[in-house]
């Protein structure tokens, strides 16, 4: 029975916070290609990225070839406002 109650108030939790707002923030935009306000950090060679289209969508790839790097994006994010992250 605790069990049941625990699960019934974790869905309903989820279901109010799901329902609370219709915005989306948009934290990347790779299946059209946008790495706009994205970075690069190396810790150790580069990486290189490439937008591809092998699946029948477009999707960003990384090549590591032994490098230690990746893409970052910095942002605010209002978290009573956008609960979910999409990208």
């Amino acid at each position: 029975m605790r069990f049941k109650t625990m699960l019934v108030t974790t869905l309903l939790a989820v279901s109010i916070a799901a329902g609370a707002t219709d915005e989306r923030l948009m934290i990347g935009r790779f299946s059209a290609g946008d790495l706009q306000d994205w970075q690069s950090k190396s810790f150790k060679g580069e990486t290189r990225y490439v937008f591809d289209d092998k699946s029948g969508q477009r999707a960003l790839f990384a090549d590591s070839r032994g490098a230690a790097s990746g893409l970052y994006r910095e942002i605010r994010v209002d978290l009573n406002r956008t609960p979910w992250l999409n990208w």
